[in-house]
């Protein structure tokens, strides 16, 4: 084989590598999957039994920092209780989203965090299990929170 075969056969190695690379990576577009999912999340109702929801938005640029192709933002309240929580879906591209957890995320916004803990939830007729990590991260200074912080994939 000749210097010019090998380097032509190189080349179209390099280039079908890349255009396999960027479809995987939705380098030059939202993969349909995930169009399908930002769909579904306007899907999910504001009214959950007792718990009223009320749907806000999360900044362009926080959404790109997280690499959030879709993304749910809502605060749910039981009017009885007077309790809010707060929910955020994020669905996108496994490369931000899997660097940009809330235990890190919520550390960068100046909240010191618990260890992360496992809690397990059991769902439907059948007993399944979905499993998440939990932490309370708080916030000192002019004004203080602390927040409880559930997170899963």
């Amino acid at each position: 084989m000749t210097n010019a075969i090998r380097i032509v056969v190189a080349v179209g190695l390099i280039v079908g590598a890349g255009v396999v690379h960027g479809q995987w990576t939705g380098r030059w577009g939202t993969p349909p999957a995930l169009a399908a999912l930002a769909a579904r999340y306007q899907t999910v109702p504001l009214v959950l039994g007792e718990w009223r929801g009320e749907a806000f938005e999360l900044p362009a640029d926080q959404r790109a920092m997280a690499g959030a192709v879709a993304c749910l933002a809502r605060r749910y309240t039981h009017p009885g209780r007077g309790v809010t929580v707060t929910a955020l879906l994020l669905g996108g591209l496994p490369g931000k989203i899997a660097t940009h957890t809330p235990d890190i995320c919520y550390a960068g916004a100046g909240f010191s965090l618990e260890a992360p803990v496992l809690w397990a939830r059991a769902y439907g007729p059948d007993g399944r299990r979905a499993e998440f990590r939990t932490a309370l991260a708080r916030r000192s200074g002019t004004s203080p929170s602390a927040l409880r912080l559930v997170w899963g994939w």
